[in-house]
């Protein structure tokens, strides 16, 4: 959500005087503070995904280094023998 908007549903906070205008008040900033949670749930599971995919790209990496290096030990060892 971008910062205006926020900043506009902020200044419209203003509690309204009035039993009835307080009612619904209220469930306006009820329904507020649930699309917020779900918004925040949302981003958190997006930032354990990015997460997740660096942890098995890093993975990938390690096995790609440690696959290399056998491979230059095993260049090594046949260029030995054969000189």
């Amino acid at each position: 959500m971008s910062d205006a908007r926020e900043t506009g549903f902020i200044s419209r906070l203003r509690r309204p005087k009035g039993s009835s205008h307080q009612a619904e008040w209220l469930n306006r900033l009820k329904q507020k503070l649930r699309e917020l949670e779900a918004d925040l749930e949302a981003k958190e599971c997006v930032i354990q995904n990015l997460a997740l995919t660096c942890q098995e790209r890093q993975a990938v990496i390690e096995g790609l280094k440690h696959a290399c290096d056998e491979r230059l030990e095993l260049i090594e060892q046949l260029t030995q023998t054969k000189h």
